[in-house]
């Protein structure tokens, strides 16, 4: 909980210090794992951040926000059939109240966002 908070204050070098405490308590934590990976990825650190995310989706493969993040950084890092893969399965698990990252995920897919994969 305090690591996700430190993170809404963009104080990610803070949480993930409160991540990995709490990930050597409850190691199998999938949004643990997520929460880490996202804050690393505001560090620009996406190798790392990556790990995290693919280890999120391993304890979770239902974790759809995951998927996304996941995405998005292999996209950053190239790796662009993953970041497609990703994509679809965050849209094959997506709900309705994510909209805006359905829509993105959509773009990036079909050539009408930032850059096409």
């Amino acid at each position: 909980m305090k690591g996700t908070c430190l993170s809404r204050l963009s104080q990610n070098k803070e949480a993930i210090k409160c991540y990995d405490i709490a990930l050597t308590m409850t190691p199998k934590e999938a949004n643990l794992w997520y929460n880490k990976g996202v804050s690393l990825a505001y560090l620009n650190q996406d190798v790392e951040a990556l790990s995290h995310l693919e280890m999120a989706v391993k304890i979770n493969p239902k974790l759809s926000h995951a998927w996304f993040n996941k995405a998005f950084v292999e996209e950053k890092l190239e790796r662009n059939i993953d970041a497609q893969e990703s994509y679809r399965k965050f849209l094959e698990l997506a709900e309705n109240k994510d909209f805006m990252q359905v829509t993105i995920a959509r773009m990036r897919l079909f050539g009408h966002g930032k850059r096409a994969i």
